[in-house]
């Protein structure tokens, strides 16, 4: 199933994760961030794969931030802190997380 990625990029005043495909393997998410918002650091337990799609920003990782910008891709482990800040430009990512497998 294709999906239009770039025609659904959405900025509001209040950050909202845009869900573009969920299984139960798999979520695929849109994140469009506007200067000043960010995705706070968290702990995931799935593996996370953030493909830059539009601006530039930092990733909040553990380790300490690190810049990133449009092509690029970020990969963050299971268990590893993530987020994200745009900071002098809005920040588009394609965020995907692959969920454990089942027991």
């Amino acid at each position: 199933m294709p999906y239009d990625i770039l025609s659904a990029i959405r900025f509001d005043s209040v950050f909202k994760p845009q869900p573009v495909h969920v299984d139960d393997r798999a979520r695929v998410l849109l994140a469009c961030l506007e200067v000043g918002q960010q995705i706070p650091p968290h702990v995931e337990d799935k593996q996370g794969y953030f493909y830059m799609l539009e601006g530039s920003g930092t990733f909040l990782a553990a380790e300490g931030p690190v810049a990133v910008k449009a092509g690029q891709l970020v990969t963050a482990k299971a268990g590893s802190q993530r987020g994200f800040r745009a900071e002098t430009e809005r920040l588009v990512v394609l965020v995907l997380a692959v969920l454990p497998p089942a027991a």
